[in-house]
């Protein structure tokens, strides 16, 4: 998200600080792999005059360095100020707060706060992807939570939809003939990129959490550890397997739809082994490219050709975007990747999960499967159910899912923004002119 407005704002002479969020406690946590070394900066190793990268241990230091300063024009955020800077810091900030949306979680963080934490003094400017999707918020807003409608609706925000910051228009030059190398994907070969189920077994539904079970945690064998710097990745002991098997199998029989998919074979093994039948009958290359915080089936170490493992360290490119440059075709589950795929111009195919996406309101609402919608959009994004896709992928084509591009184009205008300019331009085309005014 920040990369592409780091690079364009760099390429425009703009100095900027990147404030880094570094408290040695996340080392630790579920996320701890994710921890922001500022070594790891894309910008690092080409040090720009213009570029500093900060470390701050704590909130309370991010605050007292807003509180310090008097040259700050603009502050770039994916959250809102009120999560991140304390009342009295926020209200000597005189220049503009910037935040960033990344995807359906712009709308749910506000959520968070209640009328009296708003801080209606600071001049915010928020930048959807596009005008759709931001409409497509409120609407989520007026049903689930009001207090978003109100925090994005105050005469000191402003709206302007620039695109997705996350693409840019080096996506198009990436060298293919170095990412085959450095993936060993075979020359004569296209790929598939497969991103497993996500299986954080659900806190909150009986109903999710047992079918949960019975589609993907049941055939889950391994941990990954999530460690900060640690790599390990150890199939759980067979005494340990013994007990979890018993109680996933106890948690599937108390909920009939968990039973059918038990019996029925409709589960994450009958998805890859379906998807690797197709992919042996139209020569392609199956890759794997799971997230290191979500453990995946066993199944599906076994049928992959190449599995890409990925701290997210690496950006501007992403690994993931590396990954579409090369690809036929991309598989998912209710991924926000779609936009990803749909925008490097990789037909997308959607499998329904029946999880909390399913049986939560609001949950449904950002995960849609009707025809023009995110999952599903003629001659763009295929959506099936697990039973249809397990039955009926083996026997296609890949001509079966080739897009067709006025769709793709109206889907980008919905969903990504246009491609003619950028969403880093746009981006400071529009603070800069702010600035003038």
């Amino acid at each position: 998200m920040f990369s592409t407005l780091i690079a364009e704002g760099l390429r425009r002479n703009i100095d900027i600080e990147c404030w880094h969020f570094c408290n040695p406690e996340m080392k630790e946590s579920g996320k701890g792999y994710l921890f922001p070394e500022l070594s790891g900066s894309p910008f690092e190793e080409k040090r720009h005059p213009r570029l500093s990268l900060l470390s701050f241990n704590s909130l309370s230091e991010i605050s007292h360095a807003v509180t310090s300063r008097n040259d700050i024009t603009h502050i770039v955020s994916l959250s809102p100020p009120e999560l991140i800077i304390d009342e009295h810091s926020l209200n000597t900030f005189k220049g503009y707060w910037c935040i960033l949306m990344h995807g359906p979680d712009s709308f749910k963080e506000p959520g968070k706060l209640t009328e009296t934490k708003i801080n209606f003094n600071v001049k915010k400017i928020f930048f959807p992807y596009t005008q759709h999707f931001f409409e497509w918020g409120i609407s989520f807003s007026k049903k689930f939570l009001p207090i978003t409608k109100k925090y994005f609706y105050h005469k000191k925000t402003a709206i302007f939809p620039i695109g997705c910051p996350m693409f840019y228009n080096n996506l198009k030059q990436i060298n293919t003939t170095t990412i085959r190398r450095k993936y060993n994907i075979p020359h004569n070969k296209n790929i598939v990129i497969y991103l497993p189920y996500a299986c954080p077994k659900s806190k909150n539904n009986k109903k999710s959490r047992a079918w949960q079970t019975a589609f993907s945690y049941m055939h889950i064998k391994r941990k990954t550890s999530r460690r900060f710097n640690d790599n390990r990745n150890q199939k759980i002991s067979f005494q340990k397997y013994i007990l979890k098997f018993f109680s996933d199998i106890f948690r599937i029989l108390q909920d009939r739809q968990a039973r059918q998919y038990l019996l029925n074979g409709w589960n994450e093994p009958g998805v890859i082994k379906a998807l690797k039948a197709f992919c042996d009958a139209n020569n392609l290359c199956l890759v794997i490219k799971p997230r290191r915080k979500f453990d995946f089936s066993e199944e599906v170490y076994k049928k992959a050709d190449i599995i890409i493992d990925d701290d997210e360290s690496q950006q501007y490119p992403s690994k993931l975007q590396e990954l579409f440059s090369v690809a036929s075709l991309a598989v998912g589950f209710f991924s926000t990747a779609v936009i990803e795929s749909v925008f490097q111009e990789v037909p997308f195919i959607n499998i329904e999960t029946r999880d909390e996406r399913f049986l939560e309101p609001q949950q449904q609402h950002w995960h849609p499967n009707y025809k023009g919608s995110l999952y599903s959009y003629e001659g763009v994004v295929w959506n099936y159910s697990i039973s249809d896709f397990i039955r009926e992928i083996p026997t296609k084509k890949t001509s079966d899912f080739i897009a067709i591009s006025n769709k793709r184009d109206e889907y980008k205008k919905m969903y990504t923004g246009a491609t003619t300019t950028s969403a880093s331009k746009s981006f400071f085309n529009y603070i800069i002119n702010t600035q003038r005014t």
